[in-house]
């Protein structure tokens, strides 16, 4: 068989995308699409012409600073979320990277896979979102994740927040204070949490997490960021309330193959963190337990040490020849 030249690799693969059902888009630098493969118009349920000359950033809708992120790092891989023509919600793991033309960045590649069929966005779009914080109830979150074991099969950790105290608050505070404080918690979570998570809520006051491609560092470190945003308080009609929180995760592939499975071993861990106090986790196998802990230990002792400059850091120069 003949090698192919160029022009014709080029050809067979635009016409391979063009007929993909990948989720691809080609915009400007300001996020104005210039070309949609039939794959996209069938995700976001519009014909290619009403596509064409839109905003990106008008069909994804969260990360709501994805434009800003797009702006200052240049590159995003992880979770988006968008609305389909009919309202229905959609969930997409892309990557959105840069492309040049002579050597100057002229706009954005995004490349992504569906993870939901629309059969599925129909059955889900009465029980998917939580209207008050827009992000989605278990039953949502649960098909999402297990729709990502099933395509992905990556690791990944889900951990389940649980408000301290937040059955005591609903009846000491009326509704529309307790609505807007579980507004701005959800708020404040959504924005510590790093591309390559996915948040959603249970029906009580528990809030669902998961971080693909995880490691014990970068679990260490979300673990952190979430108890650092209850530090400061939350001011809600004048009124100054302090949370805290526990934090229950489990880990796959080790402590299930489904949603359902990872849940519960998240629960038991967050029953094994409540045990020991406000603020604290727990994670289901005590050798990563072990490991996040330490390297939270270690991290919380650097910062120490620098807050009390008891030490100064140098960097090593580096010298382009």
């Amino acid at each position: 068989m003949m090698a192919l030249n160029l022009t014709e690799a080029s050809d067979l693969l635009f016409n391979a995308i063009t007929d993909s059902k990948l989720f691809c888009l080609i915009t400007d630098l300001k996020g104005k699409i210039l070309y949609a493969n039939k794959g996209t118009c069938e995700i976001l349920n519009f014909k290619a012409n009403d596509v064409l000359g839109s905003s990106l950033f008008s069909f994804l809708l969260y990360p709501s600073n994805l434009q800003e992120i797009l702006k200052n790092q240049k590159v995003y891989q992880g979770f988006v979320e968008g609305k389909t023509k009919e309202g229905l919600p959609f969930y997409l793991y892309v990557e959105i990277i840069p492309f040049q033309r002579d050597g100057k960045e002229v706009g954005f590649i995004c490349l992504g896979a569906n993870l939901l069929e629309r059969g599925d966005l129909y059955s889900l779009q009465i029980t998917t979102f939580d209207s008050l914080t827009g992000i989605p109830h278990e039953r949502g979150f649960s098909t999402v994740v297990n729709a990502y074991i099933e395509r992905y099969k990556r690791p990944f950790s889900l951990l389940v927040v649980d408000i301290c105290g937040f059955s005591t608050l609903v009846i000491t505070y009326d509704l529309s204070f307790i609505q807007a404080l579980f507004k701005e918690i959800s708020q404040r979570l959504k924005n510590i949490l790093p591309p390559q998570a996915f948040i959603g809520r249970t029906q009580g006051d528990e809030f669902l997490i998961t971080l693909f491609e995880t490691t014990k560092e970068k679990l260490g470190i979300l673990i952190t960021d979430i108890l650092d945003c209850f530090y400061n308080p939350f001011i809600i009609e004048e009124r100054v309330v302090v949370l805290t929180v526990n934090i229950g995760a489990s880990s796959y592939p080790e402590d299930g193959e489904t949603f359902e499975q990872l849940f519960s071993k998240a629960l038991f861990a967050l029953k094994t963190a409540k045990r020991k106090g406000e603020n604290t986790f727990s994670i289901y196998g005590k050798n990563l337990e072990k490991e996040v802990q330490t390297f939270i230990s270690q991290k919380e002792k650097v910062a120490k040490l620098l807050k009390e400059k008891s030490f100064i850091p140098y960097g090593q120069p580096y010298f382009q020849l």
